[in-house]
């Protein structure tokens, strides 16, 4: 079984850090990127130290386009119709 790339947006966050630990936990997950804002003085460093679990060579980026070209696209689509149906109750 192929396995699903993954991408954390606000990764040096609380959740993010979280995610990024769940993520490389997960057999079938792949982290694939990691996105946070352009001020984030975590730009560069490798998430998983960020997040306490080593160095895993991905780089967190604030590249929007970078960070979505290595992420799943069927995730997306997930999230897009998630989102979708969320803010249609609004």
């Amino acid at each position: 079984m192929e396995r699903l790339k993954v991408g954390i947006c606000g990764a040096s966050g609380k959740m993010g850090k979280a995610l990024i630990k769940a993520v490389i936990n997960n057999v079938n997950l792949e982290l694939a990127g990691a996105l946070e804002y352009a001020e984030s003085q975590n730009l560069g460093k490798d998430a998983g130290e960020t997040a306490g679990c080593g160095n895993i060579g991905i780089k967190i980026t604030s590249d929007p386009k970078d960070f979505f070209s290595k992420v799943d696209e069927k995730l997306i689509k997930s999230l897009n119709k998630y989102i979708e149906k969320e803010t249609a109750l609004y």
